[in-house]
């Protein structure tokens, strides 16, 4: 049971790794959620982040920071002012959802 919850760890780490890549280069489909399955006992740290004024908030946005999982432990990926692309799109953030087997990382999406 480790081996396979390490397994799926590793996989929804590559995953999140993957739809960061993907979202980094302008390519993710910004009409489809996403889920990885991570089972913890424990809830996700607090968030703890200071927040910038926006320059441009039209065309800008923050995307708050979020605490990230390796299958081992977590680390906080900062938040960051990143564009609009478009006047009215609004950012959902990625965040942690319980579910009935545990914690789940939704990543956020442009809607």
């Amino acid at each position: 049971m480790a081996r396979l919850r390490s397994i799926f760890s590793v996989l929804g780490f590559l995953a999140v790794m993957t739809g960061a890549g993907m979202a980094l280069t302008g390519c993710a489909d910004t009409n489809q959620v996403s889920f990885v399955r991570l089972s913890m006992d424990a809830p996700p740290p607090a968030q703890i982040e200071d927040v910038p004024e926006l320059n441009n908030p039209p065309t800008e946005t923050w995307r708050p920071g979020y605490w990230a999982y390796t299958g081992a432990d977590f680390y906080w990926v900062p938040g960051e002012v990143i564009p609009r692309p478009s006047e009215t799109a609004i950012w959902i953030a990625d965040h942690w959802e319980q579910r009935g087997y545990g914690w789940a990382f939704v990543p956020g999406v442009w809607r």
